[in-house]
């Protein structure tokens, strides 16, 4: 399973992830008919934080967004090199298991991070 996050600053407590043109669709499948004035204004606020506005906009967006995976993908890789969990900041300890050594971290099974060695 992939987890995501959005990069943005706008918080929800629920959320689905799907391209524009499957905006109405996903819309639909909700059985409330009327939004209220202010749940339509508070929507529509959150929405133009995360929407590109020009095609020179979506590029830094997609820019910003990419640089924020490297960003992350190295501290995990830090994390991996100083033994430490990238998830819990917990110790990575070596194991064996049926399909060979990995390293795996110390508060397993609250935190079930693996790294393949090899």
């Amino acid at each position: 399973m992939t987890r995501a996050k959005f990069k943005s600053n706008a918080h929800f407590a629920h959320a689905y992830v799907v391209y524009p043109k499957q905006l109405k669709q996903v819309l639909e499948q909700h059985q409330t008919k009327v939004i209220d004035r202010e749940t339509k204004e508070r929507l529509a606020q959150k929405l133009e934080t995360v929407l590109a506005k020009d095609k020179t906009q979506e590029k830094e967006m997609k820019k910003w967004h990419m640089q924020a995976i490297r960003t992350k993908q190295k501290q995990t890789e830090q994390h991996i090199q100083q033994n430490r969990c990238p998830k819990c900041g917990g110790v990575l300890i070596v194991r064996k298991g049926k399909y060979g050594t990995f390293k795996g971290c110390n508060n397993y099974p609250k935190c079930k991070f693996t790294q393949s060695i090899g």
